[in-house]
């Protein structure tokens, strides 16, 4: 099935664009696409620990289940005043 990941911030200039389409299995969990797109760009290790992932708009813990067609954004950390 295709899902679309979503970087944010620091996470889309490592990989050098905002999204990607990429296939995973049936009955992957947003924490398996994670570890997918790790992978896919190591350049992401580093960050991926400390990020947070989004289904579909919502916070997501890795179990969450995708399906065909999800958004799953990667959220790394931000700071602010």
């Amino acid at each position: 099935m295709t899902i679309m990941v979503l970087f944010f911030a620091m996470l889309r200039s490592a990989v050098g664009a905002d999204k990607a389409s990429i296939e995973v299995a049936p009955g992957c969990s947003a924490g398996e696409a994670a570890t997918l797109v790790q992978s896919r760009w190591p350049q992401l290790d580093g960050w991926m620990a400390c990020s947070r992932l989004a289904v579909n708009g919502a916070y997501a813990e890795p179990g969450a289940p995708l399906f065909d067609g999800d958004e799953l954004a990667i959220i790394p950390p931000v700071s602010g005043g």
